[in-house]
């Protein structure tokens, strides 16, 4: 049986992720510069649950997935919110085995265009939960319902797909909007944040990021890592040879080393390492691979900067395998996202 499924992107990567849904053996179709892609992937037959048939770890360049429930095209309808009421209402009960929904999500393409219809989609989520409560559906979180997304491609152009919430990002259209405060010394300190969220949960953050501990800040400047470190209770040593903020090294934990981050090694092993080293991503997972070869650090989270667009996925893969076999020898656990 064939389901469609749409994964959203990073606008300006809809070739790489395509590529890695026809290595599935998908088909599917994009516009560049959309911000996502729909695709159809055959099953070997019927699943009472095909929204948990993929998983969106399985790609590295979606942002968010889920399975296409419907399409509605809401330019001739008269009462919009009504008509997808009743579109959701009977994929519901197309769907037999969904007892309750886990919420709404509202999303749009990440593009600058339609950031005003993101605000209008999010009241329309909201009214429609109220009018399906007055039918009987149920909202229960967190007990593995589906999750309903309403997608809007445009401002009249409506999809409705479901998705398994421990399956699919958390986060609406797979981005976690963290907010800075003011003193952060860049905005590369919210990239961090996100990939502490995405990589650790909340039950875990406390242990496995714990005041005290040792942290190696690789491509330190101007400091947005080593700072978001810091300020948890790490104590960083920050390797650039490029200057800190002030902001980065008044919390009284960061170390500013000026000296190549390829060639730094540290004394002792440290219990994290973080790189986001402005260099072409070959180079940068060998330099990762070398830190888990020698056992330099307990964990790390590193940044890849891709280099030609026609070579991205391709570049990617080449760093995956790298990554994961220094890995199995080392007998570490790996993901890369």
């Amino acid at each position: 049986m064939d389901y469609k499924w749409l994964a959203l992107c990073r606008p300006g990567f809809e070739n790489e992720l395509s590529a890695e849904a026809k290595e599935l053996g998908a088909t599917t179709e994009y516009t560049q510069g959309s911000g996502y892609v729909l695709f159809e992937l055959s099953s070997k037959g019927f699943t009472p649950k095909p929204w948990r048939l993929l998983e969106l770890k399985d790609f590295i360049f979606a942002r968010q997935l889920f399975m296409v429930a419907a399409r509605l095209d809401l330019n001739n309808e008269a009462d919009p919110i009504a008509a997808i009421v009743s579109k959701v209402r009977q994929v519901v009960k197309n769907h037999h085995t969904i007892k309750a929904l886990e919420a709404i999500v509202a999303e749009t393409p990440d593009t600058e265009n339609m950031r005003s219809v993101l605000s209008e989609a999010q009241l329309v989520a909201q009214q429609i939960a109220d009018r399906l409560g007055r039918f009987g559906v149920r909202f229960i979180p967190g007990r593995g319902a589906p999750r309903l997304h309403l997608f809007f491609e445009n401002d009249a152009q409506a999809i409705i797909g479901l998705s398994s919430p421990q399956l699919s990002s958390p986060w609406p259209m797979g981005a976690a909007r963290i907010k800075l405060p003011s003193e952060a010394p860049s905005r590369s300190a919210r990239k961090l944040e996100e990939a502490l969220s995405l990589f650790i949960s909340p039950d875990e953050i406390y242990t496995r990021l714990k005041p005290g501990m040792k942290a190696v800040d690789l491509g330190a400047a101007p400091g947005g890592w080593s700072w978001t470190l810091a300020n948890r209770g790490l104590v960083v040593t920050a390797v650039d040879n490029g200057k800190l903020t002030p902001e980065a090294l008044k919390t009284g934990l960061v170390t500013h080393l000026e000296v190549d981050g390829f060639t730094y090694r540290p004394e002792k092993r440290v219990d994290w390492m973080v790189c986001d080293i402005v260099a072409g991503g070959p180079r940068v997972a060998k330099l990762v691979a070398n830190w888990i070869r020698r056992g330099m650090c307990g964990e790390t989270i590193f940044n890849l900067k891709l280099g030609s667009p026609a070579g991205r996925l391709a570049e990617v893969r080449r760093a995956q395998t790298l990554l994961l076999k220094t890995a199995k020898e080392a007998s570490v656990h790996i993901s890369l996202v």
